[in-house]
């Protein structure tokens, strides 16, 4: 899927240490004063290492790259999976780099998993945005995206995941 500025494909293994340095690069402008530095070490620490990605991979959670226009080098991405709760998905990351937010590149990336998940036969996809993030929840928001609940979720290392639970209906059938 592409638009006039990003195209997204799918990743693979051999993307992992991509994947690894957005997710460091974007974090660190993200969660920075959001939750502490050394919660946002632990997370990267424990939801980017390369073996857990490769797992994730081969269980079935689809890995997208946003490309910018005539470039190689990815600069945002998004993974997504079913539930296992009937007809639901759930989007478990997207990011955008820095330097290329506010150009469309999370529309791109949103756009692909919504084709992508109803094409499956998904009718619903849900996600968790961090509920001190405004500007990710307005993003979603825009998207079509509703509160439907919260969440905190101890993750260990003393930390915890404090989210908004937010979702949207997928294409009808």
């Amino acid at each position: 899927m592409s638009n006039d500025l990003f195209s997204v494909a799918p990743a693979t293994v051999a993307d992992i240490p991509a994947l690894c340095r957005l997710a460091e690069a974007t974090w660190w402008h993200c969660y920075r004063g959001m939750i502490s530095d050394e919660q946002i070490r632990f997370m990267l620490a424990w939801m980017y290492e390369p073996e857990r990605l490769r797992s994730e991979m081969a269980d079935g959670v689809d890995w997208l790259l946003l490309c910018r226009a005539g470039a190689t080098a990815p600069v945002g991405f998004a993974a997504w999976s079913g539930t296992g709760r009937g007809r639901e998905a759930r989007l478990h990351k997207l990011y955008v780099h820095p330097g290329h937010q506010r150009r469309g590149g999370a529309k791109a990336l949103l756009d692909s998993v919504y084709r992508r998940a109803a094409d499956a036969g998904y009718r619903r996809l849900s996600l968790t945005v961090n509920r001190h993030n405004r500007t990710a929840l307005q993003c979603y928001q825009r998207a079509g995206f509703h509160p439907c609940g919260t969440q905190v979720r101890d993750i260990g290392g003393g930390f915890v995941m404090d989210d908004y639970i937010l979702a949207r209906p997928l294409a009808a059938d």
